[in-house]
């Protein structure tokens, strides 16, 4: 399985939230309506599972798994 590349990842998720913010205030600028609003609320919502897992797969490679160190004690 090929590993991702998260540089171009984060490239990529911030170039389509950034032209979607841009059509999203080209929208409101253009019809005067708020009525779309929430999907502001939403993108930032589609980011938190990005920014948590990201955070736990640095986590992950700075500490390592060190799994089960042998029995448990009595």
């Amino acid at each position: 399985m090929k590993a991702l590349n998260y540089i171009r990842l984060l490239g990529f998720m911030g170039g389509s939230s950034v032209l979607s913010l841009a059509v999203y205030y080209g929208y409101t600028y253009l019809v005067k309506s708020t009525y779309l609003d929430f999907l502001i609320w939403n993108l930032f919502l589609a980011w938190l599972p990005f920014a948590v897992s990201s955070m736990i797969l640095m986590w992950n490679r700075r500490f390592g798994y060190r799994g089960c160190s042998g029995p448990p004690p009595d």
